[in-house]
């Protein structure tokens, strides 16, 4: 169901014969439209009501793949087969990776402010466990040649979503991304530091390298 400007509806849907490429990217523009208007406080509204958002984080939760293959355990896919992992690189992070962190920060979202909605359906914290522990294994990186700009954007989605602040508040909601965020911290703070802010391409990330810090702050 589609609710104003923020397509509150099923964002992954297993019985759809085939995502093409222009589908995946509206369906990553789906979710990203929910963290931010969640995130601006726009959402829920008269429109989206908060049985609106329920609905979507139970089919999150639904969606979630649950290690049939290992290495997808805790992913969120856009890809039709759930056996079929040989994605090329770039790929993989934009429809595995990416809706990952937007599938988490969502949930992790709800938890925080809407307890009401998280403790209602069933696996909602495992669900956000898992997908955590696989945002983990990914390191957040992002394509080769925009490294630094793909860290900014997928931590933004993290701040927007209240996920560091749920880590700092207790790391054993998920230690391994609360490690992995704080030994990200500490390397991108001795790079500022050490001045050591161009990338293999030879182009300057001062920028970039110094707006991750202020994501991180808080660790």
């Amino acid at each position: 169901m589609v609710r104003g400007e923020y397509m509150i509806e099923q964002a992954f849907d297993r019985i759809r014969d085939e995502y093409g490429i222009t589908l995946m990217e509206e369906k990553n523009k789906q979710l990203i439209s929910v963290l931010n208007g969640l995130s601006d406080k726009k959402i829920p509204n008269e429109e989206t009501t908060l049985d609106d958002i329920a609905f979507f984080c139970l089919s999150l939760v639904y969606e979630q793949r649950l290690g049939v293959v290992p290495e997808m355990k805790g992913a969120w896919c856009f890809q039709q087969n759930p056996f079929e992992i040989m994605m090329p690189r770039d790929a993989r992070i934009d429809f595995i990776h990416k809706p990952t962190y937007l599938a988490v920060s969502i949930l992790s979202y709800v938890d925080a402010e809407y307890p009401v909605v998280s403790n209602q359906i069933d696996g909602y914290h495992e669900a956000l466990r898992n997908g955590m522990a696989f945002s983990a294994r990914t390191e957040l990186v992002g394509h080769t040649y925009e490294e630094a700009d793909g860290l900014v954007e997928f931590l933004g989605y993290f701040v927007k979503g209240k996920v560091i602040s749920t880590l700092v508040k207790d790391p054993y909601v998920c230690q391994e991304l609360y490690a992995m965020l704080l030994n990200l911290k500490r390397t991108i703070g001795r790079a500022v530091s050490e001045k050591r802010v161009y990338d293999l391409f030879g182009n300057n990330r001062e920028k970039q390298l110094k707006t991750i810090n202020e994501q991180l702050f808080m660790l």
